[in-house]
């Protein structure tokens, strides 16, 4: 099969090309006297397809005329019959296209048929208007435009094979076929033109013969085969109605199988060109078929989401194997016979075991895996069926070896628009044809070589690496070679441990691609942090950072397996947003699950809060932050999602049908959002060796301007700590609400608590506010005793912060609150109390005993086991205020633990109503939520916003 790249590339090649457009009207057309019998076939039809059959077809009659069929044409349309046999000058037909009545046919804007030709349509009508004798034709031309080719660049490779026992190399472009000797790369022959784009190429299984599809977009589909040592052609085989996607020969060389856009399967005797059968099923365009190794059962790939499998014998239907999630692309069988391989558009390729060899049975999935970011085009098997070889849209090519069909290798990649890939038959070379004309050669790794790289991508053991914090005495200052020396992996420059480099990042000039290469050494658990500085400082250059092993093989940071399958609903994502992301079945996830999708990975944070919202993820405001490493990209409506945990080292991928995320060392932008497009990427050596790094554009430019200065420097985690600053006066018996974050430099995890000093007399701070691990932000509260006077100003408070890194206590001033001030007690005030009895009359704010009830019980601290829901008070002490008093929507619960909310508040969010003194809420705590206590408050809409006093949470144990 080779990718049918839609309508839009075949016109666009029909429009390059160089050869020039013959219809089969204008083949018709006599050049003398008409011919004694006209033949409906060869001269009329050719006609009607040409100016005709567009505007009459069963699916757009106009004035109920149809022109599918000779017998469609005499049934006439809504004004009775169109042909007068014998009489031209009675036939509504010719009348029209003669333009002696009106309409005229085709309308005036649209060309149509010349003076020959409406004289053999009069004399065609005059003999009798006779129909053909037997098969109507199917192959038909459409009249197009002859537009000279002027470019020089070559046209593209649309399909390539590679014959099984024999030197020979099979190459497709545009309405021709090449047949080249592998070595010498020797033109050895050339095979006679084609009727148009040629999308499948493939030789028998001696090598001696070869298959060719091809055909004309919306006219008809055409095989043919040939003797490639002679190029004589052996067999025409025409009868689809559209272009041929794919042919294949079956194993014995006995049966041809053909299918396209059309949606049907045909399997013709090649010895005869006899058809044999006619499989119908598939509800899209057919893109690949693929023999049994005994050519018992046929497996075609199709635009409807399905791999069919059928018996060739009788033409049953054995099974329909529906699990891709997009169109399928690609598919084959293992040399064995034991599983079926297909690839599809939602990134997977699927291995199902083969069962259903005689009857109709369920062929068990066996194993799914994600293989790009990009739509699989096209896979192939090596011929001992011991690896597999994947290309997607953006030209990557993966090998896997198929005994565990894990990766093992990145191949180079190639060009964005491949087209086929074709392995040799030792299976040491891949051929890789490419739509801008370019056919490569690329080496494929194999037995040590490949378990090699395959060890690369993982630790050397399955045992956690314990991290090593280094430190350098100062990092050297270095200049990168002008020449572009290091332009090539096998030259890298060599780097000291801990190294600062000013770099160009020159373009590529064929030979070599756009990318500095730079090598350094590491030993087993040492972390460092490769970072570049470019568009900070005004550079074009988008920096992309990824680190390779010394072999050139990318390393494997981590392997994330997917648990749970989703997709974007609503709306698509920009790179930045955070909140409301709106996924599918979005109950069965929990917060600090991983989300995966197109390469990102980000965090859940928050919950949904209602039937118009989603999740927000990390760090729940803001700029999303990414993990990983991965960098932050934009995202699709109903684009693919999974929850996704990540694998411990060794770990085998538990056989779900979800696929394994094979995440490298590899960095575009920053994820923590620090450093703009500038790339960010911290590195755990996974065994002792040396190591590259490799830096390009994103885009794949490079030039004299595009500078940079590359940092490789060991990780030493930190943080950066500062305070929001009270502006508003603090009224008496109320609070004000300030908030505390950090900035977390090369990762570090862990919690960080702050402390305030230096409060007067009369005026509370909540105690030791903490910014919990993984959080980059809290929130405190400074309230004034009811009898504090107003319009008093004191000094501002200072903030220290502290954290454990590393074993040691790190302390960092992180400000003050600034200068407080007091004022007069606000028209209310809020408490926060235990609902004493949620199911009694304490539910009821009319009720005086309840009211007194919960006064009493202020001091009390609330308890919530995780997965619990309990209920609250808020109680407000009215001072003027009689209004509405709102506390907020989804962020109502101030510093509550992460994972805990208040739960059930509605479109218009937590409020108490007018004239109530008091409003019961709910609390839920998340079944991940953290053991342990922590101050809230509840912060009110009015006057500034003035707070509850904190109490005491405290998330229990069951």
């Amino acid at each position: 099969m080779r990718v049918p790249f839609a309508f839009a590339l075949t016109i666009l090649m029909l429009a390059v090309a160089l050869h020039p457009t013959t219809t089969a009207a204008d083949e018709a057309v006599p050049t003398g006297s008409p011919p004694e019998a006209v033949d409906y076939g060869r001269d009329i039809a050719p006609i009607f397809e040409v100016y005709c059959v567009a505007c009459h077809t069963a699916d757009d009659a106009n004035g109920e005329f149809v022109l599918d069929s000779f017998a469609d044409l005499l049934g006439g349309g809504e004004h009775g019959p169109a042909i007068t046999p014998g009489e031209p000058d009675s036939s509504r037909l010719f009348l029209m296209v003669a333009g002696r009545i009106e309409p005229v046919m085709p309308p005036d804007d649209m060309e149509g048929p010349n003076e020959a030709e409406r004289a053999l349509l009069r004399l065609w009508i005059e003999q009798g208007a006779k129909g053909p004798e037997g098969d109507p034709p199917v192959r038909r031309m459409p009249r197009t435009p002859q537009i000279e080719r002027t470019s020089n660049q070559p046209l593209p490779i649309t399909a390539v094979a590679l014959a099984p026992q024999q030197p020979h190399l099979a190459v497709a472009r545009f309405r021709s076929v090449e047949i080249v000797e592998v070595g010498s790369e020797k033109t050895l022959r050339t095979l006679p033109e084609q009727p148009g784009k040629v999308n499948d190429l493939r030789f028998s299984s001696d090598g001696r013969r070869l298959v060719v599809a091809s055909g004309v977009t919306g006219a008809f589909g055409q095989a043919s085969v040939y003797e490639v040592a002679s190029g004589e052609r052996i067999a025409e085989l025409v009868g689809h109605r559209d272009i041929l996607y794919a042919a294949a020969l079956s194993p014995d060389g006995k049966t041809v199988a053909t299918a396209g856009y059309d949606a049907e399967v045909r399997l013709w005797d090649l010895a005869s060109g006899e058809l044999l059968q006619t499989l119908s099923g598939h509800n899209g365009a057919i893109f690949d078929v693929a023999f049994s190794p005994d050519g018992a059962v046929l497996a075609t790939a199709s635009a409807d989401e399905t791999v069919k499998l059928w018996k060739v014998s009788s033409g049953e239907r054995l099974d329909t194997l529906a699990q891709p999630q997009g169109e399928v692309w690609s598919v084959a069988f293992t040399p064995d016979g034991e599983r079926i391989v297909a690839g599809s558009a939602d990134n997977q390729f699927r291995v199902w075991k083969f069962v259903s060899r005689e009857r109709a049975r369920t062929n068990p999935l066996v194993a799914t895996r994600f293989a790009d970011e990009a739509p699989l085009v096209r896979l192939t098997l090596t011929a001992d069926g011991q690896r597999l070889i994947v290309a997607s849209a953006a030209g990557r090519l993966t090998m896997f070896d198929t005994a565990s069909w894990s990766q093992v290798s990145d191949l180079p990649d190639g060009s964005d628009l491949i087209s086929d890939i074709a392995v040799n038959p030792a299976g040491d070379r891949a051929v890789v044809g490419s739509m801008d004309g370019t056919l490569s050669w690329i080496d494929l790794p194999s037995g040590p070589e490949a378990m090699a790289a395959q060890g690369t991508r993982f630790a050397d053991s399955p045992q956690p690496i314990e991290e090593i914090y280094l430190t350098v005495e100062a990092l050297a200052e270095l200049q990168e070679p002008t020449g572009g020396e290091n332009q090539r992996s096998e030259q890298a420059m060599p780097l000291p441990r801990g190294a600062i480099v000013q770099g160009v990042l020159q373009a590529g000039d064929g030979d070599t691609a756009a990318v500095d290469w730079f090598r350094f050494d590491a030993r087993r658990g040492e972390v460092w942090m490769i970072e570049t500085q470019a568009a900070r400082d005004g550079s074009p250059l988008d920096s992309v950072v990824q680190v390779f092993d010394a072999a050139s093989q990318p390393v494997l940071r981590t392997r994330l397996q997917a648990v749970h399958e989703s997709y974007f609903t609503f709306r698509g994502k920009d790179s930045t947003q955070s909140n409301d992301f709106r996924l599918f079945d979005w109950q069965a996830m929990e917060l600090n699950d991983y989300l995966y999708s197109a390469g990102e990975v980000t965090r859940l944070w928050m919950y949904p809060r209602g039937p118009d919202s989603g999740f927000n993820v990390y760090p729940g405001t803001g700029a999303r932050w990414t993990f990983f490493d991965t960098t932050p990209v934009t995202h699709a409506l109903q684009e693919p999602a999974y929850i996704v945990r990540e694998l411990a080292p060794g770990e085998s991928p538990a056989s779900n049908g979800l696929p394994v995320f094979e995440i490298p060392y590899l960095n575009d932008d920053d994820g923590s959002r620090q450093i703009g497009s500038d790339s960010r990427l911290r590195f755990v050596a996974p065994s002792d060796g040396s190591y590259k790094i490799a830096v390009r554009d994103a885009r794949g430019l490079g030039g004299a301007d595009f500078k940079y200065r590359l940092t490789l420097r060991p990780a030493s985690p930190d943080y950066r700590p500062r305070v929001d600053k009270i502006t508003q006066p603090i009224p008496a018996g109320a609070g004000r609400e300030f908030r505390v974050a950090i900035v977390r430099s090369d990762d570090y995890p862990g919690p960080v608590e702050f402390e305030i000093s230096g409060l007067p007399e009369g005026l509370h701070a909540t105690e030791h506010v903490v910014i919990e691990a993984g959080q980059n932000e809290a929130f405190g509260v400074v309230w004034a005793d009811a009898d504090v006077p107003a319009n008093q100003t004191f000094a501002p408070p200072r903030v220290v912060a502290r954290a454990k890194i590393l074993g040691r206590v790190v302390e960092r001033a992180a400000g003050d609150l600034g200068e407080l001030k007091t004022g007069p007690r606000p028209q209310a005030t809020l408490r926060i109390v235990p609902d004493i009895d949620a199911s009694s009359s304490a539910g009821d704010p009319d009720d005086a005993s309840a009211t007194e009830a919960v006064a009493a019980s202020e001091t009390a601290t609330l308890r919530i086991r995780p997965g619990e829901t309990i209920s609250a008070v808020v109680h407000v002490d009215r001072h003027g205020n009689e209004g509405e008093i709102r506390l907020g929507n989804e962020f109502a619960g101030r510093n509550m633990p992460h994972g805990v909310f208040v739960d059930n508040i509605g479109l218009s969010g937590l409020l108490v109503l007018p004239g109530s003194d008091r409003q019961q809420f709910f609390i839920t705590a998340a079944p991940t939520a953290a053991l342990g206590p922590r101050l809230f408050h509840l912060t009110a809409a009015i006057e500034g916003g003035i707070t509850s006093p904190p109490v005491l949470l405290e998330v229990v144990e069951e």
